[in-house]
């Protein structure tokens, strides 16, 4: 489910860019992402020209195959994401993040997308 009131709270340059994302998750009809928070400047309105996406993704699986890669079957949504910002991003997977990082998102991320 997308999100708009919380795509609105993004910086306006990157909400179309977030908002085609989250529509073309939601056609991959990925079955494993629980939901996808922007965070950093875009996040606090302060993005500027050399500003990029960061996109932080959960995942209701386990992501990684048994030699310990992420497993490109269940990340579709990393390839969206690359798209559609010409590889301007960086993608982070939640079950792999902790500490003051985790921290950080929790706060002051924005949900723009969650499994419906």
């Amino acid at each position: 489910m997308i999100l708009d009131s919380n795509i609105s709270k993004l910086d306006p340059a990157w909400q179309s860019i977030v908002t085609n994302i989250c529509r073309e998750i939601e056609l991959s009809g990925d079955k494993y992402l629980d939901s996808m928070t922007v965070f950093g400047s875009v996040a606090r309105s302060e993005a500027n020209s050399a500003s990029d996406l960061d996109i932080c993704l959960d995942y209701s699986c386990d992501i990684m195959d048994e030699d310990y890669v992420i497993d490109t079957n269940v990340v579709g949504a990393a390839d969206i994401i690359r798209k559609n910002t010409n590889g301007n991003s960086d993608t982070l997977y939640k079950p792999l993040i902790s500490g003051r990082l985790l921290d950080s998102i929790e706060k002051d991320g924005i949900v723009v997308y969650q499994k419906g």
